[in-house]
């Protein structure tokens, strides 16, 4: 699915988070349908498992894992790529951690 952080701890380390469409129920399949297609930027509230001690995701990149069980409070903040500095301002303000996270 994609990479999973906060502003406030992003530093300590990516999290890969991994979707399963089978396990989820209708309204974690409802609240996706908000995500943006292809790329954005969303704050999410997810409840799964998280797993360490390992390389996962893309390319083995990232040093976690959490495994999505129920996902629900979709919101967007960036819909499509953007340049990154555009991407990041908004996420100072409206993303997890940020100044008026939605």
């Amino acid at each position: 699915m994609g990479e999973l952080y906060c502003l406030d701890c992003k530093e300590k380390g990516k999290t890969w988070l991994e979707l399963i469409p089978a396990n989820l129920d209708k309204a974690s399949e409802k609240a996706l349908n908000r995500v943006p297609k292809g790329a954005g930027i969303v704050n999410v509230t997810v409840q799964g498992r998280f797993v360490s001690g390992g390389h996962f995701g893309h390319l083995n990149g990232y040093p976690y894992k959490f495994v999505a069980s129920k996902v629900s409070n979709v919101e967007v903040v960036v819909k499509g790529m953007k340049d990154r500095a555009e991407e990041e301002k908004a996420e100072k303000k409206w993303a997890c951690g940020g100044s008026n996270p939605k």
